[in-house]
């Protein structure tokens, strides 16, 4: 028992001379909102993932009757649908891949950005 705490201490000394770390200033999200469609239809039950191709941080959303909503950071992204969706059948299966060729802007205000899942 005694020599956990011993571990313990050892590992926080070790780190403790590491300089530390620098953490940045978490990112203002704007609001993002819209509508998920394939075939014209609504899409639900599918959770989608964007991704940033430069600035920003990864966003997960879930679509429920045809619509997402979510707060998101600023910036150039490219999207997917979640293979682990509970109804993933109801889009095409390229776009379950993660690919570059699917990207969308975000702009520093937010807005709506609407998916046609084709």
């Amino acid at each position: 028992m005694y020599w956990k705490l011993g571990i313990a201490a050892l590992l926080m000394t070790c780190c403790w001379g590491c300089g530390g770390v620098r953490v940045k200033p978490t990112a203002d999200r704007v609001p993002l909102s819209g509508a998920v469609t394939s075939g014209g239809k609504p899409v639900t039950d599918i959770k989608m993932s964007f991704l940033p191709t430069g600035e920003g941080l990864p966003c997960f959303v879930e679509v429920k009757n045809g619509k997402y909503s979510t707060n998101i950071v600023p910036g150039r992204y490219t999207y997917h649908v979640d293979e682990n969706s509970k109804n993933k059948k109801a889009v095409p299966v390229a776009l379950l891949e993660r690919t570059l060729d699917r990207q969308f802007e975000i702009s520093s205000s937010g807005g709506t950005q609407d998916f046609q899942l084709e």
